[in-house]
C-alpha cells in the first residue's frame, strides 16, 4: 500500500495544512479528507477536491479525476525525460511530480515525510 499526503498552502503567512491523504492499494485508491480541513477557520472552498465531497470516503478503480487531470497526458513525451522515466507511469508521474503546478499551492507527498 503507497500512502500519500495532499497538502495545501492557504497562504505563505500560514503553514501548511494536510487537506486529505490518498491511499492506493492493490489498484483500489481511497480519498480520505484529514481533520484539518474541517478545523480551519478559511473559506471552506480551498479545503475540498472537486468531484470528491466532504463527509465521506471515497474509493476507485481509477484515480479520482482531480488527481489524473494534474497528471501530463501520454503525449506529452518530454515529463519522461524530466521525471526520469523511460515510458509513461501515470503513478510513477503523480509520485515524482508531487501533483505540484505553478498556477496553486497543492502538493503531494509521502506520508510520513
Amino acid at each position: 500500500m503507497e500512502k500519500f499526503n495532499l497538502l495545501f498552502e492557504y497562504s505563505k503567512n500560514r503553514p501548511k495544512v494536510i487537506l486529505g491523504t490518498l491511499e492506493i492499494d492493490n489498484g483500489v485508491y481511497t480519498w480520505t479528507y484529514s481533520d484539518d480541513c474541517y478545523t480551519h477557520k478559511f473559506n471552506p472552498f480551498f479545503y475540498n477536491v472537486p468531484g470528491l465531497p466532504r463527509g465521506m470516503v471515497h474509493k476507485s478503480t481509477k484515480l479520482f479525476d482531480w488527481f489524473s487531470d494534474r497528471i501530463p497526458p501520454r503525449r506529452r513525451k518530454d515529463w519522461l525525460e524530466l521525471f526520469g522515466l523511460t515510458e509513461y507511469d501515470e503513478m510513477e508521474i503523480l509520485i515524482r511530480s508531487g501533483l505540484r503546478a505553478m498556477t496553486d499551492t497543492y502538493e503531494l507527498v509521502k506520508a510520513g515525510d
